[in-house]
């Protein structure tokens, strides 16, 4: 086992949202020392050929070749291809840091790793630890965990993984058509065919997390969990709920939105989002080239995935070069993406 002077760290809590004082409101965040980390690190090199042979190809969450947008495409070819089509985003309450040390254990053998590597994760993630409180105030008295995986420790996410391994292999068993998409802790549950033999698939569904829920400490988060729901004959009304899940006319998976909407409705939240950034980029004392970095490295990526799952119209276009005149603080200049890209040996920015 590792010695607690390996293991010793921080705890964090961070608000969710301004004003937050809840615990239910606050996002732990695990501030490790260097051997802890060295620790980890080392473990995770040494698995990581082994862990995209382990987890089963529906989880592509911080796998090794395993990308989200696979996810995102295969969602919206999903809800194109079939005429019936229910889809569940799945909440949990407070993911990472709710796991049972139990369950963590049984995962990590269950998939074939050696005793001592079991041995040493598990006496890291129980290790002590010091709440850090208010403005750098540390209590004097040291806690051990009983439950959770430590966000901010390199390793967590693949062990995440692993706990998943047993959910998806659960919902194999109930022999029910679904599409199970998972990165991480987001779960977005894809469920052809009419519409009773849907809510019959999706009770089963939800039975099985409740179960798995109640070993792993992974439980859903009903309030935050949403349907929507895709229905071919226009004389059926669609539902207000399915299994005891709120439908909504969308559902938000991985950042995108998956449903009944146009592409500029899949577009707006993500324009919205650049569009205050790039003021915050233009707000600030930089120079053009600064200010074009900024635009390409943090105000760029939000589009790139939902621009991939869905091409954009002309009208997305044009707001997208309205956005990026705005991080420029050029828009009264009236130029188009075309000049800015030109190098400035043809007149343009080099952008």
């Amino acid at each position: 086992e590792a010695p607690d002077s390996w293991t010793h760290s921080l705890l964090k809590c961070l608000p969710k949202f301004s004003g937050a004082e809840k615990t239910k409101d606050m996002r732990p965040l695990a501030l490790q020392n260097v051997l802890m980390k060295w620790v980890t690190t080392t473990i995770m090199v040494q698995l990581a050929d082994v862990f995209p042979q382990i987890i089963p190809r529906e989880q592509k969450g911080f796998v090794p070749g395993r990308h989200m947008i696979d996810h995102l495409m295969f969602a919206r070819s999903e809800w194109e291809a079939h005429p019936d089509q229910i889809m569940v985003a799945i909440d949990f309450q407070k993911a990472y840091d709710s796991v049972t040390f139990p369950m963590l254990k049984v995962s990590l053998l269950y998939v074939g790793l050696p005793v001592a590597y079991v041995s040493v994760l598990m006496s890291v993630m129980s290790g002590p630890v010091m709440f850090c409180v208010g403005k750098g105030f540390v209590p004097g008295e040291v806690l051990r965990p009983q439950s959770g995986i430590r966000q901010g420790d390199p390793l967590s996410p693949l062990l995440f993984d692993v706990v998943t391994i047993f959910l998806i292999y659960d919902f194999k068993r109930l022999h029910v058509t679904v599409r199970i998409l998972m990165y991480a802790d987001d779960i977005l549950l894809c469920i052809p065919g009419r519409l009773e033999s849907q809510v019959s698939d999706l009770r089963a569904l939800i039975y099985c997390l409740q179960v798995f829920g109640y070993f792993s400490g992974l439980r859903v988060n009903f309030e935050k969990t949403y349907a929507v729901v895709k229905i071919s004959d226009p004389d059926v009304p669609q539902p207000k709920a399915v299994g005891g899940i709120t439908v909504k006319p969308y559902v938000k998976y991985l950042g995108a939105l998956v449903g009944n909407l146009t592409v500029a409705a899949c577009y707006a939240p993500v324009l919205a989002k650049m569009l205050s950034r790039a003021r915050t980029v233009a707000s600030l004392s930089l120079g053009m080239a600064e200010r074009a970095y900024l635009f390409a490295s943090w105000v760029a990526p939000v589009v790139y995935l939902t621009a991939r799952a869905y091409a954009p119209t002309e009208h997305v276009i044009s707001q997208l070069n309205m956005i990026h005149r705005v991080a420029l603080d050029l828009t009264t200049w009236h130029l188009t993406m075309p000049i800015l890209a030109l190098p400035v040996t043809e007149g343009g920015f080099g952008q």
